[in-house]
């Protein structure tokens, strides 16, 4: 694709994103985005590090998890060397990320509880390298391009790195997962960017590409009024 042509495919973005934040604050935008998600399911990470499941009690069968509640559990999941906040913050992640689904949960939860012990060290040694190297803290979830874990392929990965950062505006991790690559494709045209459907791997090429591209666009959609960031382009991937 020529210069001129990939500048007419990605002008319209920036507007885009502009008018999607419209008078939202960060707050509204990010913080607040979250589901109920029931417990029933949950249940089965009883006993295991980093139970029970975090989350604001809707009642007794729910609990509603915000991106907001994933960032209160950031610091710790970096800073405690026993791996069992890492793993809280892994458990919760992957319930906001599927919400009353559970897609593919039960076959995460048991490839962790099979080594839970080196599970929780790996996770809490990504977590604390997501505020420093996007690219290390990818690799080390999916070293050599493989998952580290069974079915924790980057579209879930990427959330557990993002939310590591705590909700830090200038955080280098960003969730990258179907919807955000769908995005990417539809804006860049970059044939890199369209994955099938039922592909969910991708290696960290790619995670760098979008990371750019989200930094680049955020700093392209931002006014005098209004700093835009990385993460709510993501969340505005999210929604188109």
């Amino acid at each position: 694709m020529t210069t001129d042509a990939f500048d007419s495919v990605v002008r319209f973005a920036p507007d885009e994103i502009r008018n999607w934040v419209g008078q939202r604050h960060r707050e509204e935008v990010i913080h607040q985005h979250g589901f109920r998600i029931p417990l029933r399911f949950w249940k089965l990470i009883d006993g295991l590090p980093g139970a029970p499941l975090a989350g604001e009690p809707l009642d007794e069968s729910a609990v509603w998890i915000s991106r907001g509640t994933l960032f209160d559990l950031a610091e710790a999941a970096r800073t405690d060397q026993s791996g069992e906040s890492a793993l809280r913050l892994y458990w919760a992640t992957l319930a906001w990320g599927t919400g009353a689904s559970n897609r593919n949960n039960k076959s995460r939860v048991e490839a962790i509880r099979g080594n839970i012990g080196e599970a929780g060290r790996v996770l809490q040694e990504a977590a604390e390298l997501s505020t420093q190297d996007p690219y290390a803290a990818f690799n080390t979830l999916h070293p050599r391009g493989r998952n580290k874990f069974g079915y924790l392929g980057p579209s879930f990965s990427t959330k557990f790195l993002y939310f590591a950062g705590g909700g830090n505006p200038e955080h280098p991790c960003q969730i990258v997962d179907s919807r955000a690559l769908a995005a990417a494709y539809r804006i860049t045209a970059d044939p890199g960017f369209d994955m099938p459907y039922y592909q969910y791997s991708y290696g960290v090429g790619v995670y760098e590409r979008v990371l750019t591209r989200y930094k680049e666009l955020a700093e392209e959609a931002s006014t005098k009024e209004r700093t835009i960031s990385a993460d709510e382009v993501e969340r505005w991937a999210f929604s188109a």
